[in-house]
């Protein structure tokens, strides 16, 4: 138009005749409502008003342009034979026209008396609603008014047997041409998106729709309606189909979907958000509405079909929104074929780029499987299905996966994790029941949305039903049990400022502002984990710190999982927080929790990760990101009367939650240890005569500023074998517990042993076993040495050793020592192991064979070669004793022998 003014650039156009039985090709970008139909004679293409000729049947040659004009809107005129009226096309001087432009056309052209419809029957909406292309249809006895939106979530399943022909409504089919958008293609073939990425883009969508819908019709569920979500997995086929109940699309959005970049719901959003800029619904930290951003359906698709460099698949979306006037179901249906899509983006090939839109009434033998779903309990009478066919091998395998084992499916996992609070409502009221400083009004609870995967396999059979929400649900119980389990305390809510030190859940509600007027909320939420029985209680898919949830969506990949006052790397070891430094070098790893973000911070497009560094984003604000990464320890304050330092809570909290620990912690001099260095370790490290565990103190007997102090003794019962099970009887040892030895470096003074002790998390408990002293007592020999087992050993269940029974084991121990103590050592004939045959014989360790005495003497071993005797060790009552048993005694038989001239000493 700028090129060319002046009246040549309106001239009629060949591409305005129509292919037999189709309608004329639609080519008008943008969503519905973008055109003002109170200004006759414009069109609005590229944001510019064009004026053209009122009722001119032509299109507008924008010569250098790359985008074709917006065709006109069109009125598909039914034939009404009894009138004498033909059927025929209309058009009007508009892009889009309001349902009073329709029918001020109608009577323009004579055709008064018809009936404006959508092409899939609905009627058309009250302005300031606008559409594209209608139909004229005549009148109809059978015709009973539109039906209420709370009559729409019954759940009626279109008729399951045919019409006459004669009675069934004309097909719909025309083609809709849209140019291409490069910068659109390019991210829908990215190759960057994986499977799993792919498939939640296009999860998004659905449940996007079903929260549309919830909020547009409040008094669905009242009515019956449930939001349900099904993930039909094809093996035989080869295709992926995902379905939802939730508003379906009219003609004009099935339209805006075949062309690439036109996102419907980011401008619903807009629309609701300029309707009531702080709608918890959309401005909360459960708002759902992320389908907003992204590369949408067709993006999930590419992901899903490509192989190598190459797209190989197509995606068709079905939808329909219940009974029209007449009471007749239309199936809607559009096809993006990926393969052309890449190749027009290789190509830059912008030419007007034609997908097929049909409308039919549907009949029982169409899409038997959608209308089967239609009929569950609660699905109400819409239904949108977004079909990806042709899927590449490795998303087959996985696919595979998910149909035969859904419980061990990583990408069943991945998508349970990712919509959580979608499928399980217990997350949510968790959150508000913990956290004290929660607002139900300002966070509304996210849609809660029945969820499954069902699929069949390659042969054809169908796999049974995998529900999300069960899937869930067990993590959920899993996660809770363990926090749950820490504390035998009541349960209180989370910790704030003044709070105490035994609340379950340390929570924090605060904002972000970026400097420049922006301002976003985040909630964090951290449990403990403590160890029970000697184990790690936090299962070992979680990860150390927060999972980061965007409007409650996870981001798998987020980078970030601590704040700055949470970090043992941002605390100085001897600065002000020292404390809380060694605490968290200690037990960090047993802190999980999650970090709520509302839709003000910003996130990559593939909705896996925020967006740390980079130019703003339509997702949200970098720099809100950044400010919160940034922000110092010491400025993370709880907002109140009285502020208080985050980092301060957290060590408080932190103190209250260690007492629950099943594990060792080593208590300095500075609170009643007795550190020392013990000579038989010196160089390994120091030893503390306490230690607690959870609210357990064990305490050796000790001294006192270098005197001896009264304190009874430690006794308890250590495993062998930590990694079989505790019996007293074959896998227990009776200790005597002298102290706790933990690990640090020589030489370190007064101040560097107190931290060290504060710091350790692992040692060795060293002790005497029983009978230890008392044997060196009745065989006059040196105290005995300690012996050393790691902490793990300590059977914690078993408690301390009760007298009666530690005597009991000395007085058998003491018993078993007459019994294995030595008093001759007899050579043996090996051949047949007995003491008393003569001719005893030496062992050679490079002779395979047995050696007689007499052999040797008589010199069939070399001169100077050692030897080994076979023996036998008896006790005073002459009967042998076992090897085991000697070293039960702690015993060891050496012998040597060597022959010089035959002579054997």
């Amino acid at each position: 138009a700028r090129t060319s003014p002046g009246p040549q650039w309106l001239r009629r156009s060949p591409q305005l005749s129509s292919p037999a039985g189709m309608a004329p090709l639609q080519e008008t970008p943008g969503p519905s409502g973008t055109a003002s139909a109170s200004t006759p004679g414009l069109l609005h293409e590229a944001g510019r008003q064009i004026a053209i000729s009122p009722g001119a049947n032509g299109v507008i040659d924008l010569t250098g342009t790359t985008r074709m004009p917006p065709r006109p809107a069109t009125i598909q005129v039914q034939a009404w034979p009894d009138k004498s009226r033909e059927a025929t096309v209309l058009e009007l001087a508009m892009a889009e026209g309001t349902v009073g432009d329709f029918e001020a056309k109608l009577a323009e052209a004579g055709y008064e008396g018809y009936r404006l419809l959508q092409l899939h029957g609905h009627k058309l909406d009250p302005p300031p609603a606008t559409y594209r292309t209608v139909r004229a249809l005549q009148p109809s006895r059978r015709s009973a008014g539109g039906r209420s939106a709370s009559q729409a979530t019954q759940p009626t399943q279109p008729a399951t047997t045919a019409r006459p022909s004669s009675e069934r409504r004309e097909r719909t089919k025309l083609l809709v041409s849209r140019p291409p958008s490069f910068d659109m293609l390019s991210k829908v073939i990215a190759p960057e998106f994986t499977a799993a990425q792919g498939i939640k883009e296009i999860l998004d969508n659905a449940i996007q729709s079903l929260v549309f819908f919830s909020l547009d019709h409040p008094e669905a569920r009242s009515s019956g309606w449930t939001p349900q979500l099904v993930i039909l997995i094809d093996l035989a086929r080869g295709r992926l189909r995902v379905v939802d109940n939730g508003g379906g699309l009219n003609p004009t959005q099935m339209e805006d979907w075949a062309e690439c970049g036109n996102s419907t719901n980011r401008s619903r959003v807009n629309e609701m958000l300029e309707a009531a800029a702080n709608d918890p619904h959309i401005t909360g930290l459960f708002s759902q509405l992320f389908s907003s951003y992204g590369i949408g359906s067709k993006g999930g698709g590419g992901a899903l079909t490509r192989v190598g460099k190459e797209i190989q698949g197509n995606i068709t979306l079905f939808s329909s929104q219940g009974p029209d006037e007449d009471g007749r179901t239309c199936l809607q249906q559009i096809n993006f074929d990926l393969r052309e899509a890449q190749r027009r983006q290789a190509a830059k090939d912008n030419s007007p780029w034609n997908r097929e839109y049909i409308s039919e009434e549907w009949e029982p033998d169409n899409e038997p499987e959608l209308r089967q779903l239609m009929g569950r309990r609660g699905w109400g009478d819409r239904i949108t299905c977004l079909e990806v066919d042709r899927l590449a091998p490795s998303v087959m395998e996985k696919l595979r996966e998910a149909v035969a084992d859904p419980h061990r499916s990583e990408l069943v996992g991945e998508i349970v994790d990712t919509w959580a609070y979608s499928f399980e409502p217990r997350l949510y009221e968790a959150v508000a029941r913990e956290c004290n400083t929660f607002n139900r009004e300002k966070d509304p609870p996210p849609l809660h949305i029945t969820a499954s995967v069902e699929g069949c396999g390659s042969d054809g059979g169908a796999a049974d039903p995998t529900s999300l929400n069960a899937l869930a649900g067990l993590k959920y119980e899993k996660l809770a049990s363990q926090a749950a389990s820490s504390s035998s305390q009541p349960l209180r809510r989370g910790l704030r400022a003044g709070g105490a030190s035994d609340a379950e859940v340390f929570c924090y509600e605060f904002d972000v502002t970026d400097g420049a007027g922006k301002r976003g909320r985040a909630l964090l939420l951290l449990r403990y984990y403590p160890i029970k029985d000697g184990g790690e209680t936090l299962p070992a898919e979680c990860k150390e710190g927060f999972d980061v949830r965007w409007q409650c969506r996870l981001l798998k990949d987020e980078r970030l999982r601590l704040l700055s006052f949470m970090d043992p790397a941002k605390l100085s070891p001897r600065g002000r927080w020292k404390e809380l430094h060694h605490t968290l070098q200690r037990v960090g790893h047993r802190l999980h929790g999650e970090l709520l973000l509302d839709p003000s911070f910003a996130v990559n497009k593939m909705k896996s990760e925020l967006l740390h560094a980079g130019e703003e984003s339509s997702s949200g604000s970098v720099k809100l990101v950044q400010a919160m990464k940034k922000r110092e320890v010491g400025e993370w304050v709880r907002p109140g009367g009285v502020q208080s330092l985050l980092v301060e809570e957290l060590a408080q909290w932190l103190r209250g939650r260690e007492d629950l620990d099943d594990c060792f912690r080593f208590v300095p001099s500075s609170e009643g240890g007795d550190v020392e260095v013990v000579k038989q370790f010196e160089g390994e490290g120091y030893v503390t005569k306490v230690v607690r565990i959870g609210g357990k103190v064990l305490m050796a007997p000790r001294s006192v500023h270098g005197q001896a102090a009264a304190s009874s003794k430690l006794r308890l019962w250590l495993s062998k074998d930590a990694s079989k099970k505790f019996d007293v009887k074959t896998n227990a040892v009776w200790a005597d517990v002298y102290g706790f030895l933990f690990f640090a470096r020589p030489g370190l003074d007064h101040q560097g042993v107190e931290e060290a002790c504060k710091a350790a998390t692992d040692g060795e408990v060293l002790y005497h076993e029983a009978g230890a002293h008392e044997k060196a007592a009745r065989e006059n020999e040196e105290a005995p040495k300690l012996q050393r087992l790691p902490l793990s050993h300590v059977e914690l269940k078993q408690g301390t050793i009760p007298d009666r029974e530690w005597q009991k084991q000395v007085k058998s121990q003491l018993a078993q020592l007459e019994k294995t103590k030595p008093s001759a050592v007899v050579c043996i004939d090996t051949s047949t192991a007995d003491a008393t045959a003569a001719g005893s014989s030496f062992v050679g360790g490079d002779i395979e064979r047995d050696v007689p005495i007499e052999y040797a003497c008589e010199g069939f071993i070399d001169e100077g070669k050692k030897l080994w005797l076979a023996v036998q060790v008896h006790n005073g009552s002459n009967k042998v004793i076992s090897k085991t048993e000697l070293e039960k005694g702690g015993y060891v038989v050496k012998l040597t022998a060597t022959h010089t001239e035959g002579t054997v000493k």
